[in-house]
């Protein structure tokens, strides 16, 4: 535009001049936005003696004054072009310029040009606070940018879970820190790669690429917003199961989608550990409920024995005297009626309420004097070895109880070996931590000695192995046996606050480990003697039985060995009777559970009135009834139902002659 000077229209020629100067300035500007700040430089400096001179030619003009406004729009592209330091330097060559005109054209005299170089100098001003108030709230947000990025970077990298983002073509473009503890897997491993190749297992891997094509194609996902269990791929090829949710994010070409991730592997564990303990649990209360039930069925049955059983003596003595065949069958009938007792015996093993008589012993010195009764027992063709643990300590055992624990599974472990097989008897000390205990709730912390009894028979499986030590359950049959082998095991075992552990399978043999508490020194008193013949004699015996039955047996029994007998319904009318002459009465024979005052209390009531009196108790069941360490504390004494005529005078003889025997 500059050779329009010369043309016709003085005005019309500076127009143009000017024009075209600041349309080249605009240009600079928008090269400078678009980021070609580098050319829209080259451009400025290429250009900048024809701003100069159109610089000297607008001012040389025949009307200064109004060209000199020219300035001032010099100053505002500055501003917009070279921000605070153009601004500054353009301003500051205003003033230059605009003093050099004044001296050189006096007519425009110093108001005029006073007035453009300050108006030059404010506008400039004006300008830089601008660009400094931009500038500094254009850093308070990039700042603001910098922290929230920051945060962010800081929430991805310290995430517990995964955070996956992949692009359009579903390759990962960001892999956080646990993702790389989940998958195994270092970022520079992962980024760039196609998820579905690295993280997806191979049979989901098109349904994944499938997926993402869809929304693609139509914008349309069914897992996008939504939280659902997948299983994933690790680097060592192991699969696992997760949590998924994702999110689709930007458009176009700059559309991703981000995966938050969650490993499910400890808390399926957990649950699937959870649904174990609750079904060990219920299994716990199954064999607590049939133990109760074993336990009221054989109190009220040994009630019912105890009469039968009873009468049959009498009834055989007075055979045997005058109807030899009648006694022959009579000594049938009492016979059946001991294998009866010895079913009630079994339940009241299984149901942990049968008296024990418990002694410190080597539990290697038990099973190694039983040995030649199992060597009996068991097949010729399986071949039986004992491996004794070196300097076991004692426990605390019931030695008859133990050994019909043992004998038990050894007739178990021969009956899955009919063909012949190998069977071990094994003992060892065991340590079970809190930690065990606590993961698996048929055990108990402590110090324990075990008993191991292995085999290599047909083996069990997790059905049978659920219903084992059920009362009456059998795999065998009903003409082999009751099936309370295991159940009067499992009793047995729990009354001596012991524990078994089972591990079973088909075709690969069962071995069966009984934990038994460790206790002190072996004793050394050896048990009584129960084959001395029943004596008689002439000392008073009250005796307390709500049964009426049983009441009369016991009542026949003392009377025909010569005692003198008071018989009471109850524990109230007994305590009425003993209230009368304490001190003529020798011995109270009492049942443990009767209505109005049961044995105990009633015990404990006539103590009170004479504290040398001696007692036996007699009972269907006693764990429940009558605690074992209160009869010692009171020097009383508890028989078992059934007890035979004779077993009852036995025990009655003994324990008075102790009395005796004390207060002399």
């Amino acid at each position: 535009g500059y050779y329009t000077i010369a043309a016709p229209g003085y005005w019309n020629g500076m127009a143009r001049l000017a024009a075209g100067r600041y349309a080249f300035l605009l240009g600079l500007l928008a090269l400078n936005q678009l980021g070609w700040s580098r050319v829209a430089a080259v451009g400025a400096i290429a250009v900048f003696p024809l701003l100069i001179g159109a610089r000297l030619l607008t001012g040389v003009s025949p009307v200064p004054t109004r060209t000199l406004s020219f300035l001032v729009l010099d100053v505002v592209v500055a501003s917009l072009l070279f921000s605070i330091r153009g601004t500054a330097v353009t301003a500051a060559a205003n003033v230059a310029f605009i003093v050099v005109l004044g001296i050189l054209r006096p007519e425009l005299g110093p108001d005029t040009v006073a007035g453009f170089a300050a108006i030059s100098l404010v506008v400039a001003g004006l300008l830089i606070t601008g660009i400094r108030h931009r500038a500094r709230i254009e850093g308070e947000r990039q700042g603001q940018l910098r922290a929230s990025e920051a945060r962010k970077g800081a929430v991805f990298e310290t995430a517990l879970d995964c955070i996956l983002t992949i692009d359009r073509q579903g390759r990962l473009v960001e892999f956080n820190s646990a993702a790389e503890r989940t998958f195994g897997l270092h970022r520079g491993e992962a980024i760039g790669k196609e998820m579905a190749e690295l993280l997806v297992p191979p049979d989901q891997r098109d349904a994944h690429r499938a997926g993402l094509r869809r929304y693609l194609a139509e914008g349309t996902a069914r897992l996008l917003g939504k939280r659902i269990e997948v299983t994933a791929l690790r680097a060592d090829g192991t699969e696992f199961p997760c949590e998924l949710a994702i999110v689709a994010s930007g458009q176009g070409d700059d559309l991703v989608f981000t995966a938050n991730l969650r490993d499910l592997t400890e808390r399926k564990q957990a649950e699937a550990r959870q649904a174990e303990l609750e079904e060990q649990l219920r299994e716990s209360q199954k064999m607590q409920a049939i133990g109760q039930l074993a336990g009221g069925v054989a109190h009220d049955f040994n009630n019912t024995l105890q009469a039968i059983g009873g009468y049959l003596t009498f009834a055989l003595e007075e055979a045997r005297h005058r109807a030899p065949d009648l006694a022959s069958d009579l000594e049938e009938a009492e016979k059946a009626t001991h294998r009866a007792a010895g079913l009630t015996r079994q339940l009241l093993a299984f149901s942990r309420r049968q008296v024990l008589d418990l002694q410190v012993v080597s539990l290697n010195d038990v099973i190694a004097g039983f040995l030649a009764i199992v060597r009996r027992a068991i097949n010729e063709r399986i071949n039986f070895r004992f491996h004794p643990g070196l300097e076991l300590p004692s426990v605390r055992v019931d030695q008859g109880q133990l050994q019909q624990v043992v004998l038990n599974l050894c007739l178990n472990a021969r009956d899955a070996m009919p063909g012949g097989g190998e069977l071990t008897l094994e003992t060892e000390l065991v340590t079970v931590s809190a930690e065990f205990a606590a993961a698996h709730p048929w055990a108990r912390p402590g110090t324990f000695v075990a008993l191991v009894v292995v085999d290599s028979g047909a083996g069990m499986t997790l059905e049978v192995q659920s219903r084992m030590f059920e009362p009456f359950f059998s795999t065998k049959g009903a003409e082999r046996g009751t099936g309370l082998g295991l159940s009067v095991v499992y009793g047995i075992i729990e009354q001596h606050q012991g524990f078994i552990r089972v591990d079973s399978a088909p075709g690969s043999g069962t071995s069966f480990r009984i934990y038994l508490p460790v206790a002190g020194v072996p004793d050394s008193t050896p048990a009584g003697d129960t084959s001395v013949a029943p004596v008689g004699g002439s000392e008073t015996i009250l005796i307390a039985e709500d049964a009426d039955a049983i009441r009369d047996v016991i009542g026949r029994a003392l009377r025909s060995a010569g005692y003198r007998v008071l018989a009471a319904q109850n524990g109230e009318d007994a305590l009425r009777l003993f209230a009368r002459s304490p001190g003529a009465i020798d011995l109270v024979v009492l049942d443990a559970v009767m209505p109005r005052r049961g044995g105990r209390e009633a015990f404990t009531a006539m103590r009170a009135l004479r504290p040398d009196l001696p007692a036996l108790f007699v009972s269907g069941y006693s764990a429940d009834t009558i605690d074992p360490s209160w009869l010692a504390s009171v020097g009383a004494e508890l028989l078992m139902k059934p007890v035979t005529p004779a077993e009852l005078l036995r025990r009655i003889r003994r324990i008075l002659d102790a009395t005796k025997a004390t207060t002399r």
